[in-house]
């Protein structure tokens, strides 16, 4: 997840005049990422803690859940599966690797970490970690502002 911030100086490369639109889509999901981890992470241990629950006890916990974590998630009956509090079915890692996903969390956090690092010194950053490209001047992302020699 790092990396994939890292690699932003050579975004250009890929998506040409919609590398805005890329770094903005990249930091939105990097972002909401956390609290659905972390919801995903919360709603285990709800069932882990209870292995009796029933289907719908479960539906309405995951429900619940999602006005905590994701208040701006629509529920309404337009797509009756994620509405009924049933979207916690789709998350493969709940049966196969349980409490794997606060993994991705923690990552997703170190990630956003080195993120607002590099926004703060975007120099200092490329030159210790051999990110410049060649003959190319590092940028302030998001801005015009050049940075470098």
């Amino acid at each position: 997840m790092s990396m994939e911030f890292f690699a932003w100086p050579w975004a250009d490369g890929f998506f040409g005049d919609d590398t805005r639109k890329f770094r903005y889509s990249h930091l939105a999901g990097a972002l909401t990422f956390i609290p659905y981890g972390t919801m995903v992470d919360h709603f285990q241990h709800i069932v882990y803690e209870k292995p009796d629950m029933t289907p719908a006890e479960r539906h309405a916990v995951w429900k619940e859940l999602l006005g905590v974590y994701m208040p701006w998630m629509k529920l309404g009956s337009e797509i009756p599966f994620y509405g009924d509090g049933e979207g916690w079915q789709r998350q493969l890692h709940i049966y196969v690797n349980p409490f794997y996903y606060i993994d991705y969390c923690l990552a997703q956090t170190v990630a956003l970490q080195f993120w607002a690092r590099i926004q703060k010194d975007c120099r200092r950053m490329e030159a210790l970690h051999g990110l410049h490209p060649a003959g190319r001047q590092p940028r302030v992302y998001g801005t015009s502002e050049k940075r470098g020699p």
